[in-house]
């Protein structure tokens, strides 16, 4: 912890002075919510600096209410491009409202940042959103960088580089929530039943669903995807994961559990199919658009607090969430269909087969 904090110490000083040097630097007229013509509106960036999946699938929501905002205020056809981490760039292509995904450099060299900035510059934006409400250094800086006339957020620590500020929502609130507060605030009117959204073509379904059919899961069986591999300070012993999958096995003789995973994670599930012994689990790594679609044709989803769940949220499908760590209020998707286990030693087998049974007879939301 010592060496951690003799790191990070420093770094986070050094953000602060470029945050300060940033505001000074860009400090001009601040303007009211009210004094904004969102109809003039034409081209307008919601900025996301983040590399995580998740992140980016709860940032979704923004676009389709920025979007519809813009036209409720009278703006023809206004276009909404997403500024993020390249990671999960490809969960956006056939997004209804985002027209296209600009990629933040996952190694930030300052050439590359300088040629991403012209050509954000060059784009011609009306207007730039920073979906990050803390004081952000380098969304502050994508967002001067693109010229726009309109540079809106929340957080007073955003102000100056932001020429429209509102106040910033609870940090303990749902994600969405959050967003949707801001954009309220702002005069947008976002309607609250609007989700995650994440789109698979027929073509990518079909090929999933031939994927599965090879897998000769058995007569009337149907699989139900289960992500144990999170990040290290969220996951669940995978001995915990082996007697969840075996109580699965037991409870629901129509199902069959199937693991998905990073390529990254193969050697945890190897440790996962030794504790299983005679009867290994069925594991599966794939491309992301085609893990995508096979997450769409699964009976249903359980999955520790990850990006896949945010992913399982987005495509509607019956979900568990398995939470170690107490931020589930604020992170865990809520609503028919989806059941949050919070217990720091992992929930047990016989809750999450419960809860299984639960969401299989409630309806998702559309």
């Amino acid at each position: 912890m010592a060496r951690f904090n003799l790191i990070n110490t420093p770094k986070r000083a050094i953000l602060r002075w470029r945050h300060d040097r940033l505001m000074r630097r860009h400090a001009g007229e601040m303007l009211r919510p009210e004094e904004v013509d969102f109809a003039s509106v034409r081209r307008a960036l919601v900025i996301l600096p983040n590399w995580r999946m998740g992140n980016l699938l709860l940032a979704t929501p923004i676009c389709q209410w920025l979007r519809e905002g813009l036209q409720a205020r009278g703006a023809k056809d206004p276009v909404i491009d997403l500024c993020s981490g390249d990671s999960f760039a490809s969960l956006l292509i056939h997004h209804p409202h985002v027209r296209r995904h600009i990629a933040i450099p996952t190694a930030f060299h300052p050439f590359a940042r300088r040629a991403m900035h012209r050509s954000l510059a060059a784009e011609g934006y009306d207007l730039a959103f920073l979906a990050n409400y803390g004081g952000d250094h380098l969304g502050c800086k994508i967002a001067v960088a693109t010229g726009a006339r309109y540079r809106l957020g929340a957080g007073s620590g955003n102000e100056g580089p932001l020429n429209v500020i509102v106040k910033r929502p609870g940090k303990d609130d749902p994600i969405t929530e959050q967003h949707r507060a801001v954009l309220e605030r702002l005069g947008l009117e976002p309607d609250p039943s609007v989700d995650l959204t994440m789109v698979s073509t027929p073509e990518e379904l079909e090929e999933a669903r031939r994927e599965i059919a090879s897998w000769s899961l058995g007569e009337g069986r149907r699989p139900v995807g289960l992500f144990p591999c999170g990040h290290r300070i969220k996951q669940i012993p995978l001995g915990h994961w082996a007697r969840i999958i075996e109580r699965l096995r037991q409870d629901f003789p129509d199902l069959e559990p199937v693991v998905f995973h990073a390529p990254a994670d193969r050697g945890k599930i190897e440790v996962l199919q030794r504790t299983l012994g005679t009867r290994p689990v069925r594991a599966v790594s794939a491309p992301l658009r085609r893990f995508c679609a096979l997450v769409e044709c699964m009976e249903a989803i359980i999955s520790c607090d990850a990006g896949p769940l945010h992913l399982a949220r987005a495509k509607r499908r019956p979900l568990v969430s398995l939470f170690t760590k107490p931020n589930h209020d604020k992170f865990a998707p809520t609503g028919p269909g989806r059941i949050c286990l919070f217990d720091p030693a992992g929930p047990s087998p016989q809750e999450v087969s419960s809860a299984l049974r639960r969401v299989r007879t409630e309806v998702p939301e559309p």
